[in-house]
């Protein structure tokens, strides 16, 4: 599956089946994933209750301001 070749700097080749394959195992995946209850399982959110496993906090402005000081050394 191909999308935003426009930009492309080489020729890029086409295929409207190679889109619609794409389609489909896309639909699949999200099909299966909704039958047999994968879309539960994540590592943040518990799958029985759909509560966060750690419960979300506002950091305050001063926390804010730290935070926005500090600089990544790469």
């Amino acid at each position: 599956m191909r999308s935003f070749t426009g930009s492309a700097t080489t020729k890029v080749a086409s295929s409207k089946v190679g889109f619609f394959l794409g389609v489909l195992r896309i639909a699949a995946m999200v099909i299966r994933a909704r039958i047999d209850g994968g879309y539960r399982r994540t590592p943040l959110f518990d799958g029985a209750t759909g509560t966060p496993i750690v419960e979300p906090r506002v950091l305050t402005a001063e926390e804010r301001r730290k935070l926005s000081s500090l600089t990544i050394n790469s």
